[in-house]
């Protein structure tokens, strides 16, 4: 039954009693006696903080004798909402009344009361005792001062209540806060006051403001808090990334240094590396810049500075990370292809010369110049898109978000998941509890304190917790930008494109890390009604806005008074895509050429045009510029772009000089500079180059001169040229190098063939002993066999080789003669190779061998000018023949079968046989497509062996291999010359043609090729450097046309060993003689009556030899071989009843070789 009543009692109490006490007046007479009711307090006092969760309440201990206990609120008061009460513990005598607080949220500060009223008695009577408790609630939110050590005073604030303080005291709690009280119609402002001029440590103090009731004594407290905050030393940059590559020198920067001190702070710089160099050039510029003489060799080095104040110990030092990239590599444009990059997910790193991209699920990091992918990192999980990457200033740490989707029952959900990533350890933490509500936008820095600011100017700290947000003064901001010498915080506002200026105060202390404030507004003049602006930036030196509209790029500021300069020069029709800012000042704008494509149009921080970048093509998605500013990383379609980002324009940034070590003088070059202020300066990085700056019509150039004297030996030189603009800090660099060739001595003829049969011999020849140095090089001939003879002709540079037969077994022998010079390392040695062959082989008796089955394919034959072979490709093998008995040595097979072995091509050494083969492959789509496989045969093995295709990049088929400054290089049908490998090391594509007829001239370094484009053979001077870019250069030196030519053809040209005769396979052209503007043509050389001339042939002695089909008189038609001494007179004739237009002279002059339908046919001539 009791417990029945008491759930009644509860009933009554919470839904209609309360309306019922209300509603009695006073106290009844009589009827109260023997009912009584007390509690344990008469007053209770609530104190709550602004905007926060209610938490306090009161417990009341009731004693009562009566019918039950009734609980209301008492006649003289009003029922209030932020009050909650309810009973516990309930008996016929006791009971726990709890009071709490409720629906408070939205009550603005101030002190409210009302009164409760606990009764018992006779209720169908109302004969009722009570018991009334005075509740009052002190609503109040933190009262947080804010100063910095060293401040004097400080603003007061007030405190607006709604009570008469003729009623109430107001005092503190401690002495450094004051408090005043006014009323005025019963409301009553407090003014808190701290006095401050006596505190002298920076640290958090707290008191309270006391609020006391006059009639009955009760207190309330409000909470005050004074930050006296820490004395920093800041750095308008946290740090700072340097480069020295060979072309990429950043190795200077200025930082603004300033101090939340309201005074002057006198400050020092200090560095704990050798090779950084710290000075103070005014009050708040610290200049940093590397020693290059004593840059470590590591790559990647690390130094601190440290900003401190002189005999000021209070004041906290700044600390600026400097790293430093040291590398020898020349950084060239790169495109890192197949990486497609997430949305809002490239960032360049701020202590490495790196820069991170989000890919998928996963943070990969690369290499700023190489484009080399250095580490990935799986970040969020899989199927998920990890993006908005957001690097904190002191580059260890990264802030990322991904939308992850799960899908149960056919219904997906999709959550945001946070994570802050270590990028020093590559950890990853989820941030599960971050307070922020909107998406976070960058990092911000006020007094050297860091913070994230979000896209509702949430302010948080890094791990997303919310430390302020004005709520009430919210925007959606699209873009932020802050002015890092000054901390001004610009955040443009997308509902109506305006631009708005935030302060803030920060402070170690105080609750609120950090209080911003908007401080003015400002939206472009030109900026139509409904224009919107896509982004921006502001100068550091807060000098400045540039921004991406249609109508306004540039926007001046002056003690916070803007002036719309509407559009930057720029090419008509661009549409501007990006804007961004390096840490010298200079400004970025990206654009759209409707002619060139994308651009990147830099300016200086005054709006001046530097430089226009033409980048790879490809519409961005992202740029970034890198933390030494010398790099734009692009982010564009599935691919990456690494661009050099330069603001002085040179003519040539990559300049090279040729020389042969001991020439005395090396043709200096000038390059002609741009955009660049008139206190200009250049330095070189080596001594050996000489440098002079000349202005001539306001162009600045700068002429480049070698001074060979300070060169002590062949190999590549580099050096780099530093060119300075001190008026905006700006440089760059200009690598230079200097290719000296060794010097060689060579033969004009690499190869030398000798034999001795019954009938005839070859023993004795003599060669031109060349050097590719200007002068010449005394040297002597060695051989490492008895059976040869050596006279050397110093003064003719000749060397005659004869050998005595005597010496020498029947067979083929071979030998090396090298060519050293007689002064110790003034050359390399040269290598002349040399074979005997001995028989007793008598033509007399056997003039003519033939071998049948022999068909070569296309240019599928070859002469060795050391062996006595003849190389034949059949189909898929080469057949090697001798040329003594027509015998077949070896079959080479090719590593591909089924394909024909075409184009043989032999070294002038006999070394090696080049060779080719067409094939015919399905591509990735099954389409069929055909590539030219190129081999390398050896010929002291016969071992054939596919060349590296990736070094191979001729585009038409090899067509021979000449000595030039005693290398060997390979010339194409295309006339490109290549290397042993294949690459191609010069091609004019300008003024290339396709040709077969070509002959390198044995004294010089000289090529004639024939075009029958024009009827014209092209002779080009060839030059070898070895440590060159490319190793292998040309330059035309004549055209001699003759329209016989195009008329008669033109399979087949030599010349005399010095080129002064050109002997030509053509009928009516077969001589011509060197003038000086190209060839003159003689005619024809004495003989029978041609029909046609079909080969021209000439040896070291300048014999020459025709080959030709004639009418002899009496005989008919047949085939001649007509041998010339040097003055073209006829010293022998032989003629061949069958003969071919595939025909060749053996290195001995003995053999006429040619190919008669199906047969390989040697014949023997007469010399």
């Amino acid at each position: 039954m009791k417990e029945m009543l008491s759930h009644l009692y509860r009933f009554c109490v919470l839904i209609i009693l309360a309306i019922t006490i209300q509603a009695c007046g006073s106290d009844t007479p009589d009827p109260k006696a023997g009912y009584s009711i007390s509690a344990d307090v008469s007053r209770i006092n609530f104190t709550h903080e602004e905007l926060a969760e209610p938490t306090q309440s009161f417990s009341i201990a009731v004693n009562y004798s009566g019918d039950g206990l009734l609980i209301g609120y008492a006649p003289n008061s009003q029922p209030v909402p932020w009050l909650n009460f309810r009973t516990e513990k309930l008996t016929d005598t006791t009971a726990n009344v709890i009071v709490e607080l409720a629906n408070v949220s939205n009550y603005q500060q101030n002190l409210y009361q009302t009164t409760l009223r606990l009764s018992t008695g006779d209720v169908q009577n109302a004969a009722l005792v009570h018991h009334d408790i005075d509740v009052s609630l002190l609503i109040a939110k933190l009262l947080s001062f804010s100063a910095t050590l060293g401040e004097t005073s400080i603003d007061s604030q007030t405190i607006e209540l709604s009570i008469d303080s003729a009623n109430w005291n107001f005092g503190t709690d401690v002495d450094w806060l004051t408090v005043e009280a006014e009323t005025i119609d019963g409301e009553t402002t407090l003014t808190i006051t701290p006095t401050i001029i006596e505190l002298d440590q920076p640290e958090l103090y707290q008191g309270n403001i006391i609020i006391t009731e006059n009639a009955s004594g009760d207190v309330d407290n409000i909470p005050v808090e004074l930050g006296i905050d820490n004395l920093y030393l800041v750095a308008s940059q946290p740090s700072v990334a340097f480069t020295q590559a060979l072309n990429v020198k950043a190795l200077t920067q200025s930082l603004k240094i300033n101090t939340n001190s309201i005074e002057a702070v006198q400050w020092q710089a200090s560095s704990d590396q050798s090779w950084l160099i710290v000075s103070k050039s005014d009050t708040n510029t610290l200049n940093i810049s590397v020693d290059q003489t004593k840059i470590p060799n590591d790559e990647f080095n690390n130094a601190l500075i440290t900003v401190s104040a002189i005999e000021n110990p209070a004041i906290i030092s700044a600390e600026i990370p400097v790293s430093l990239f040291n590398s020898d590599l020349i950084v060239e444009n790169t495109v890192i292809s197949d990486l497609p990059v997430n949305n809002n997910a490239l960032i360049s790193a701020i202590n490495k010369p790196y820069f991170y991209v989000a890919v998928k699920n996963e943070l990969h990091t690369y290499h700023q110049y190489t484009g080399e992918l250095i580490n990935t990192v799986t970040v969020s999980p899989v199927d998920s898109l990890l993006e908005q990457l957001i690097l904190h200033p002191n580059g260890k740490t990264l802030l990322a978000k991904a939308a992850v989707t799960t899908t149960t029952d056919d219904t997906s959900t999709t959550t945001t998941h946070r994570f802050k990533i270590n990028l020093v350890d590559d950890s990853v933490t989820e941030l599960i509890d971050s307070t922020t509500e909107y998406e976070p936008l960058t990092f911000v820095t006020f007094a050297g304190r860091h913070f994230v600011v979000t896209q509702a100017l949430e302010f948080a700290d890094e791990n997303l917790n919310r430390l302020y947000w004005d709520s009430a003064n919210a925007f959606n901001a699209i873009s932020v930008d802050q002015a890092s010498e000054t901390d001004a915080l610009y955040a443009l506002d997308g509902a109506n494109s305006t631009f708005k200026k935030i302060t803030a105060r920060v402070n170690d202390f105080t609750t609120n890390k950090i209080i911003p404030k908007i401080t003015t507004e400002y939206r472009p003049e030109s900026l139509p009604e409904n224009g919107t602006i896509a982004n921006f930036i502001v100068s550091d030196n807060e000098a400045a806005i540039f921004l991406n509209s249609a109508t306004s790029e540039w926007i001046t500021i002056e003690d916070e008074s803007y002036t719309d300069n509407g559009l930057l020069t720029q090419t008509e029709g661009n549409t501007t895509l990006a804007v961004n800012k390096d840490k010298h000042g200079n400004i970025a704008f990206t654009r759209f050429d409707p002619v060139t494509g994308i651009i990147v149009d830099i300016y200086s921080q005054q709006a001046n045009p530097l430089n226009t970048i033409i980048t790879n093509g490809q519409v961005p998605q992202a740029v970034a510029i890198t933390q030494d500013n010398k790099q734009l990383v692009i982010q564009a379609n599935n691919q990456v772009e690494l661009v050099a980002l330069e603001t002085i324009t040179v003519s040539n940034n990559n300049l090279e000089f040729v020389g042969t070590f001991g020439d005395s003088n090396i043709s200096e070059q000038t390059i002609t500079l741009n955009n660049i202020g008139s206190q200009w300066f250049a330095t070189s990085s080596v001594n050996w180059l000489s440098l002079t700056q000349t202005t001539i019509d306001e162009q600045e150039s700068l002429t480049l001169a070698i001074d060979t004297s300070l060169i002590s030996g062949w190999g590549l030189y580099t050096g780099v040229v530093t060119i300075v603009d001190p008026d905006t800090g700006n440089n760059i660099e200009i690598v230079v190098e200097l290719a000296i060739d060794e010097v060689r001595l060579f033969a004009n003829y690499p190869t030398l063939s000798f034999d001795q049969q019954v009938d005839r011999s070859l023993l004795s020849q003599t060669v031109k002993v060349n050097t590719n140095k200007a002068t010449n090089v005394a040297w002597q001939a060695t051989t490492n066999v008895n059976w040869l003879m050596l006279n050397e002709d110093s003064i003719n540079n000749t060397l005659t080789v004869t050998v005595d037969p005597n010496l020498a077994a029947n067979g083929t022998h071979y030998a090396e003669i090298k060519l050293t010079p007689t002064s110790l390392d003034e050359s390399v040695e040269g290598l002349i190779s040399v074979s005997f062959t001995k028989g007793n082989y008598d033509t007399t008796q056997q003039s003519e061998i033939s071998v049948s089955d022999v068909t070569p394919n296309q240019d599928g034959f070859a002469l060795d000018p050391l062996r006595p072979y003849i190389y034949v490709a059949q189909f898929d093998n080469i057949d090697v023949y001798n040329l003594i008995d027509g015998s077949k040595v070896t079959t080479i097979a090719s590593p591909l079968e089924g394909l024909d072995l075409i184009n043989l091509v032999i070294h002038p050494n006999g070394s090696l046989l080049l060779a080719a083969n067409i094939e015919t492959y399905l591509d990735d789509e099954e389409k069929e497509q055909q590539r030219v496989n190129h081999y390398q045969v050896n010929l002291d093995s016969f071992s054939i062996n596919e060349l590296d295709s990736e070094q191979i990049d001729i585009s038409y088929l090899p067509e021979k291999i000449a000595i030039i400054d005693g290398k060997a290089i390979v010339i194409t049908q295309a006339m490109e010359y290549a290397n042993m490998a294949l690459t191609v090391q010069s091609w004019n594509t300008a003024e290339a043609f396709f040709t077969t007829t070509m002959h390198k001239i044995p004294n010089n370094n000289h090529l004639l090729a024939y075009n029958q484009n024009n009827a014209s053979i092209i002779e080009s001077a060839l030059k070898v450097n070895v440590f060159a870019t490319n190793t292998i250069s040309s330059t035309v030196v004549t055209a001699s046309p003759d329209v016989n030519y195009l008329v008669y053809g033109l399979p087949n040209i030599t010349t005399s060993n010095n080129g002064i005769e050109l002997y030509s396979a053509n009928s009516a052209t077969e001589w011509s003689s060197y003038t000086n503007n190209g060839y003159v043509r003689n005619g024809v050389l004495p003989s029978s009556q041609t029909i046609s001339t079909i080969k021209v042939h000439t040896d070291s002695a300048d014999n020459s030899y025709v080959y030709r089909k004639t009418f002899i008189n009496g005989y008919g038609e047949a085939h001649t071989l007509t041998q010339y001494d040097s003055q073209q007179q006829q010293v022998d004739f032989s003629a061949y009843s069958a003969g071919s237009n595939n025909v060749l002279i053996s290195p001995t002059y003995h053999r006429l070789i040619h190919f008669d339908g199906e047969k390989l046919v040697m014949d023997f001539t007469k010399q």
